[in-house]
């Protein structure tokens, strides 16, 4: 099963200020959902409060307190660590999967990650919750810049795993 990792990066890493992404582009929205439509993602409890799966975007929430208030919900199931979503996942032979954050689930799964696709935000953001740092481990296989949107560059990126010792 692949793994993949994504996330929208700013140059000061932050990916969230209070439980909310710091930024709306609809760009980068659009590009996270060409990648992750049709396939299972796994989250943290934050990540899932800000999305509404459906069919089309099954979900596998790793949370200590919804673990257990969840049962019934299609397309989600509930469990309280990352190691378990992945077996989850196994379970459920599933081609891949994506990790679609938060800051724990991202330091978790960096490891096991074998590509990663990245927005680069040209731009910086106050905020709580910090992307963690990725380079030494992963080598950029692909970088597109696209126009600016709302006056900040994007660049989408793709990176994979040259260190399997994260």
């Amino acid at each position: 099963m692949q793994i993949n990792i994504i996330a929208a990066v700013p140059r000061n890493r932050v990916i969230g200020c209070n439980g909310k992404l710091p930024w709306s582009l609809p760009k980068d929205w659009a590009y996270f959902l060409s990648k992750v439509k049709g396939h299972t993602s796994i989250m943290g409890r934050v990540c899932f409060g800000e999305l509404n799966p459906n069919e089309d975007f099954p979900s596998i929430v790793v949370s200590q307190s919804l673990a257990n208030t969840g049962k019934g919900m299609p397309y989600v199931e509930f469990t309280t660590s990352y190691k378990d979503a992945l077996e989850i996942a196994r379970k459920q032979q599933l081609d891949q999967v994506w990790i679609i954050g938060g800051q724990r689930i991202y330091e978790e799964a960096l490891e096991h990650a074998d590509k990663l696709y990245i927005t680069r935000i040209n731009n910086e953001y106050e905020g709580d919750t910090i992307f963690p740092e990725w380079e030494k481990y992963f080598t950029v296989l692909e970088s597109r810049t696209i126009d600016t949107e709302k006056g900040i560059e994007l660049a989408f990126e793709v990176w994979a795993k040259i260190n399997h010792n994260v």
